[in-house]
């Protein structure tokens, strides 16, 4: 997967920060958006920010698993 600007279930972006594939397999992508990739069923998600919640400037990600297989996403400037 790449960044493809019309294309709403392409990358945000081709900058990756984090990446993290979770005890159920699945890959996180940290992309300016958090993307979901399920290899199981070919599938891909992008989850968008809430824009008026966070700026849309240049961002670090960050994904992380907990014990209790939750996952965190965060960012810094």
């Amino acid at each position: 997967y790449f960044q493809i600007n019309t294309d709403h279930n392409s990358l945000p972006s081709n900058n990756i920060s984090d990446l993290v594939i979770d005890t159920k397999g699945r890959l996180w992508i940290a992309a300016g958006d958090l993307c979901l990739y399920q290899p199981k069923s070919n599938d891909f998600f992008r989850i968008e920010r809430n824009i008026n919640q966070i700026s849309r400037e240049p961002y670090n990600n960050f994904i992380y698993e907990d014990k209790s297989s939750n996952i965190w996403y965060g960012c810094w400037k």
